[in-house]
């Protein structure tokens, strides 16, 4: 029978012998490599993930996964020689650092026809006063931007943990938040602390001497900003009470709505400037591109292609290998965008991520249980006090629908408990993920063990939601947050440390802190390469999955397609109605696989 012989557990399996030397074949092609390097630079970078080893005599990734190898005619190589390329290009010889003395001037450097949407229908005068950066808009990026998992709801406890009331020294500054407070919502901070009205944002993960210094080697400077956010409960929007840029230097003001105009702006863009690093750093490059790596590595090496588990994650990595070598060339070798644009540089960026890996925990890092260590609720079914979440909203909706999926399909195959004891492709698998010899990851489950049915379907729902909605969340909204420099520049180029209560920060003053020429032009080459979804591959509705002609299977399939085009028609429908869209999400925009 199909289903026999096509996709079955290897305890199951008639003709296991056959199978185990197909397995053996993909060993000898897919192996682990710790000697990760950088394109233009010599040393080894310990304590990264482990990638792809490639060996002799070909030093090529197989055939299967190199990108000139599959149907990407639409997409990928063609993507790398378009006319915008060409036209960027001529910029990117630059060597000089020409500085740039008016928000419009970045704009006009922009020479594709469709702007950013954060800045479409902006004047001149808005352009050059920050009018975009809005405490409205600022608040909104929070919860339907790119990097919208880092919103944490504050209480008593985060407080304490946070040793928040001496980093912004409520001693004296607290009288300042009550009066923010009190004539935005006609409340004060202690109420609002009850009232579940009070967010944080924190990144004192930047309070990192190497990673500053490796800043500085480039003539950057990255700060490592606190910020705290109110919601108006009549609107539930988002705003933005006070933002602090260096968290632990007692003489960095705390600034809020009361500051001047420039100060505020200012202080703004330094938290803007941290949460893209992070967002390129973390939560796009480590924890969708490398750890997605490892895991499609332990994949082939310990799951037969028979494999029901194999053919569920597959399709989800497809390229992925071919994109990841092609980025450590290209994107983070030297003087490429990464080098040139963002805070550390190449090197510096790795290694901040080999000290986050060290403790970097799995279980702890799922896009649901992030939700619930923020203490923003994981069920659709409660309510937040902030509104239209979207990224919250989308995501555990599309979430819901792809963990009853994986459950349908692996509901099949095992029946009883000791099914999963017994599938030793399965636990070999596991093992290897964690194993010193193979992946190096801690913590794949609370438990520590794969046992029960429901941790496989969970850590399988977890591994495609990452490589698929988590990874397009922060790939293809980059044009709209990145695009346009001024928003959310790659680093600034004035010392935070300058910054103190006393200094008049002016126009001028936050202008001359944004990136230069040269580095601003790569910024939008680059974010525009990035954010392009008509890749003519498939998209998450479209995930082609081979067991889908099984006629156990065909079904779920057909249901889980059925259910994610209903939601993709109510995510357009609500964005005709929004100011503006949010698509990052929508299933029939999201990659299946870490395509770009």
């Amino acid at each position: 029978m199909f289903f026999e012989n096509f996709v079955c557990l290897p305890q199951q399996d008639h003709y296991i012998v056959n199978r185990q030397n197909n397995l053996e074949n993909r060993q000898r092609e897919y192996n682990f490599t710790v000697n990760n390097t950088v394109f233009g630079y010599p040393e080894v970078i310990p304590g990264l993930p482990p990638s792809f080893k490639l060996m002799a005599p070909t030093y090529m990734l197989p055939k299967e996964e190199q990108l000139t190898q599959t149907s990407m005619a639409p997409h990928g190589i063609a993507l790398l020689s378009t006319n915008f390329q060409s036209i960027i290009n001529k910029f990117v010889s630059m060597k000089n650092k020409i500085s740039l003395h008016s928000v419009e001037q970045y704009l006009k450097l922009i020479v594709l026809p469709n702007y950013p949407q954060i800045i479409q229908n902006q004047t001149q005068d808005q352009l050059n006063t920050f009018n975009w950066l809005s405490d409205e808009e600022f608040g909104r990026q929070r919860i339907q931007g790119i990097n919208s998992g880092k919103l944490e709801l504050l209480n008593s406890l985060t407080m304490a943990n946070r040793n928040i009331p001496e980093k912004l020294n409520f001693t004296v500054n607290k009288t300042i938040l009550n009066q923010v407070l009190s004539e935005a919502i006609d409340t004060n901070f202690d109420d609002a602390l009850q009232r579940q009205l009070l967010y944080v944002i924190d990144y004192e993960i930047f309070e990192d001497q190497e990673y500053i210094d490796a800043a500085l080697s480039f003539d950057r400077y990255v700060s490592s900003p606190l910020a705290l956010f109110y919601v108006n409960p009549e609107t539930g929007k988002l705003y933005p009470l006070c933002i602090k840029i260096l968290q632990n230097d007692a003489e960095s003001p705390v600034f809020s709505p009361k500051s001047t105009y420039y100060e505020w702006v200012f202080a703004k863009l330094w938290f803007q400037s941290a949460d893209g690093q992070y967002m390129e750093f973390i939560t796009h490059l480590f924890e969708c591109h490398l750890l997605g790596e490892v895991f499609a590595i332990a994949t082939h090496r310990q799951l037969s292609e028979s494999h029901p588990i194999f053919q569920l994650l597959h399709p989800h990595f497809n390229l992925l290998l071919d994109i990841n070598w092609r980025a450590r060339g290209d994107l983070l070798g030297k003087n490429g965008p990464i080098d040139t644009l963002l805070g550390p540089g190449s090197v510096g960026a790795l290694k901040f991520i080999a000290k986050f890996n060290k403790t970097y925990k799995w279980s702890e890092n799922t896009f649901v249980e992030r939700m619930k260590r923020n203490n923003i609720p994981s069920d659709l079914k409660e309510s937040t006090t902030v509104k239209n979440y979207f990224f919250r909203e989308d995501g555990l909706t599309v979430y819901n629908q792809v963990h009853q999926f994986v459950s349908n399909v692996l509901n099949v195959f095992y029946k009883h408990p000791e099914d999963i004891e017994r599938d030793f492709e399965l636990q070999a698998w596991f093992n290897e993920l964690h194993s010193s010899w193979g992946g190096q990851m801690q913590s794949l489950t609370q438990s520590g063990k794969l046992e029960t049915l429901e941790e496989v379907i969970q850590l399988i729902t977890d591994i495609i939601f990452r490589v698929s909605v988590e990874h397009s969340i922060g790939n293809h909204g980059q044009w709209d947050m990145y695009g346009f420099t001024p928003n959310v520049p790659g680093a600034l180029y004035l010392d935070p440390r300058k910054v103190k209560s006393g200094i008049v920060i002016s126009q001028e003053t936050v202008i001359d802190a944004l990136p230069p020429k040269h580095e601003t032009v790569s910024q939008i080459s680059i974010t525009h390469l990035l954010s392009n979804t008509d890749t003519g591959l498939p998209t998450l509705i479209a995930t082609p999955y081979k067991f889908e002609k099984d006629p156990q299977l065909s079904k779920y399939v057909y249901k889980l397609r059925s259910s994610l085009e209903d939601i993709s028609d109510k995510i357009q429908l609500r964005n005709q109605f929004v100011k503006i869209p949010y698509s990052y999400i929508d299933p029939s925009k999201v990659c299946s696989s870490i395509f770009i």
